[in-house]
């Protein structure tokens, strides 16, 4: 009797073992394949909501497993995966941070859209990506043989944007579909967000600044205030000037065969809260 009990008690162990190890093994498969479950339903539902051109199917996914390896330490991407003919940034909480597409068309001689319309598609598009809230920057790769507009916004927080922190949306210039897209959030900062200095006070900090370094300041362009992240690893909210000016200590290399001097664009921050220069970038 004892042995038919133990003999129960033991297989029954045993079953609880498979048991066991069959959902370890599961848990630990779907966690190394969750990265492509990602990847693909990102591209579907891009592709479901006519964002995207069509694109191979899911036979074709893959992992770049040599990226993964190769990736910085400070990069915000832990897996690339290859669905279709569109590679996926995946960061370690899986999270998407931008696509693109590997096969972009040449751009022939078709009609092609205005830059109006691409910043319509892109935020459009964008908006249907990320909650973030975001505001738009500017236009680039306008140039004739790009196959595709390069649309660039500010990502904002509490209505401001983030200098340093910019969505891309890449427009084909004649389908109008989204080929790439990124969008790499500042990780978690402590925010300064007081304003105690007037815009006129932080006009006449920057132009005194520029004095210093002989720059002569011929054009303020346009003021606004936004975050800058400084040394301390804040987002400190500040105003930004961009101006158009020369520098007077090279006269050489800052004039045109006529002898006039060449003007230059350069941009500085003054902190809201304290007035101090928190960062100068020269000739943007």
């Amino acid at each position: 009797m004892k042995y038919k009990s133990g003999k129960v008690i033991s297989i029954i162990v045993i079953v609880f073992l498979l048991v066991a190890i069959g959902i370890l093994i599961r848990n630990i498969l779907n966690k190394e394949n969750k990265e492509i479950t990602v990847a693909e339903d990102f591209i579907e539902e891009l592709y479901d909501k006519d964002i995207i051109s069509s694109y191979k199917n899911k036979k074709d996914t893959s992992q770049d497993i040599s990226l993964n390896k190769l990736a910085s330490e400070n990069s915000q991407i832990k897996y690339s995966v290859i669905v279709g003919n569109f590679g996926v940034d995946i960061d370690e909480n899986y999270e998407v941070l931008g696509f693109s597409n590997k096969n972009i068309r040449v751009l022939g001689s078709e009609d092609i859209i205005s830059e109006e319309d691409a910043k319509k598609l892109a935020n459009g598009y964008v908006s249907e990506i990320t909650k973030d809230n975001f505001i738009f920057k500017e236009v680039r790769n306008t140039e004739e043989k790009s196959p595709y507009y390069t649309v660039v916004f500010y990502e904002c927080k509490d209505s401001y944007p983030i200098f340093n922190q910019e969505i891309i949306a890449l427009i084909d210039k004649v389908s109008g579909k989204l080929e790439g897209y990124s969008n790499y959030s500042i990780a978690n900062k402590e925010i300064i967000n007081k304003i105690d200095i007037k815009e006129e006070k932080a006009k006449e900090i920057a132009v005194n600044h520029f004095r210093k370094l002989n720059i002569d300041v011929h054009k303020i362009n346009n003021i606004f205030l936004s975050y800058i992240e400084n040394d301390n690893n804040e987002l400190v909210l500040s105003y930004v000037f961009n101006v158009t000016g020369n520098k007077n200590d090279i006269v050489n290399s800052n004039t045109q065969d006529n002898g006039e001097k060449l003007e230059k664009s350069f941009t500085v921050f003054v902190r809201a809260d304290t007035g101090e220069i928190i960062n100068l970038n020269l000739e943007t």
